[in-house]
């Protein structure tokens, strides 16, 4: 599995702390025994000696969001080289597919909590 295919390390904490489920297919796993090698994207996390978050592929994330009004994918600017997360004036810039439908569940979270 490519990186690019699943949610960065970066937006699967925040995923986490925006309380996105934690289950699906791939992980982020640090193992605490040998934290220096970093974080690792996995297919499970079966050790109990490691720091683990989910790395939700663009499915998980669809699938999680759909039933939300209002709710349209994000779409590729060939203008701005980019994956662009909303339509209107606050639009945010993603990389890959995955991390821009990231964005936008973060920030439906945080819309919910204001």
């Amino acid at each position: 599995m490519d990186e690019k295919h699943c949610v960065s390390l970066e937006l699967s904490k925040k995923l986490k702390e925006a309380k996105f489920p934690q289950k699906g297919e791939f992980w982020w796993s640090l193992y605490l025994e040998v934290p220096s090698e970093g974080w690792k994207l996995m297919q499970f996390h079966d050790n109990k000696d490691c720091e683990y978050v989910v790395a939700p592929l663009a499915s998980e994330l669809i699938d999680d969001m759909k039933h939300i009004q209002g709710f349209t994918l994000p779409y590729w600017s060939e203008s701005e080289n980019a994956w662009i997360e909303n339509r209107d004036a606050s639009r945010i810039h993603s990389d890959t597919f995955c991390n821009a439908l990231a964005k936008q569940r973060i920030n439906y979270y945080r819309k919910r909590q204001d």
